[in-house]
């Protein structure tokens, strides 16, 4: 299920994300990032090299 940046609470929170399949994975932290950029936040994703070019391709996809 993708993270709504609603549900942070404040701007030290953690979030683990487990996940069944690379493409639930890849969607949950493309969407987590480019919210937390759209409210001018900061995202740290800590991620293989194969799922981080996979994370930027699908925000840049999606216009961000």
């Amino acid at each position: 299920m993708p993270i709504d940046t609603a549900q942070r609470k404040a701007s030290h929170d953690h979030v683990v994300l487990f996940y069944d399949d690379d493409e639930h994975l890849v969607s949950s932290v493309a969407r987590y990032v480019s919210d937390a950029v759209e409210a001018g936040e900061v995202a740290v994703v800590v991620a293989t090299t194969d799922h981080q070019a996979v994370v930027e391709w699908a925000r840049l996809a999606d216009g961000f």
